[in-house]
């Protein structure tokens, strides 16, 4: 599919909160080595036994309050990410 193709070439997969906390585009993700960008907390804490230690690793959590009020741009934080970082967590995420 379409997304599947997506997911394989971007660094970062913007995850929010769907009707529960766990998505299958999440895991989706997470298989094809895209960077998960969470904004829910909720989501965030589901299936610790998966993510486990690697989980500071393998993603990115935004504040969502925080980035509805406008206090967080988006675009400009990730661009942020050094690409050392970025190559670690794409490593991370490709080992789990």
């Amino acid at each position: 599919s379409t997304q599947i193709l997506v997911k394989q070439e971007a660094i970062f997969c913007l995850e929010p909160e769907g009707d529960t906390p766990w998505r299958k585009s999440l895991s989706d993700s997470i298989t094809f080595g895209c960077i998960p960008v969470l904004f829910s907390e909720r989501t965030d804490d589901v299936a610790p036994w998966h993510w486990g230690h690697w989980k500071q690793q393998g993603r990115v959590f935004i504040d969502r309050d925080e980035y509805i009020k406008g206090k967080i741009d988006l675009h400009q934080l990730l661009s942020s990410i050094p690409d050392k970082l970025l190559q670690l967590m794409r490593l991370t995420i490709h080992h789990f």
